[in-house]
Order: structure tokens, then sequence, then C-alpha cells
């Protein structure tokens, strides 16, 4: 898989819509987007990973 690019990501809003998967993704984006992100709808990824956040967290990433 190759992403191609050349501008850079900025926080911005996420609408998960419910979606664990909207959440997850908007989570990993945030980790590299300059300035703050929000994730509406963040819990939804105790969907498929309950302990998603903890281990981000546990990561050092949040």
């Amino acid at each position: 898989l190759a992403v191609g690019g050349g501008t850079r990501l900025h926080g911005g809003r996420v609408e998960a819509a419910g979606d664990h998967r909207l959440a997850m993704l908007g989570a990993a984006g945030a980790l590299i987007a300059e300035g703050d992100s929000q994730i509406e709808c963040a819990d939804a990824v105790g969907v498929s990973y309950p302990a998603f956040w903890s281990d981000l967290e546990r990561l050092g990433s949040a």
C-alpha cells in the first residue's frame, strides 16, 4: 500500500457516527495532525476494541 501526499494533516473534527472504524481512523489521523482534533462518538470503538483508548494512552500516544 502506498499513500501519496505532500500536504500536512491539520487537526479537525471527525464525526464517527457510531462507526468504530471511523473513530479509530480519526484517532490515527489525530496522532500525526498539527493542531487539536475532536472525535465525536469516540466510544464506538468499544464495539471491536474495548481497550483501544487505554492501550493508546499506555503507548504514550494520547
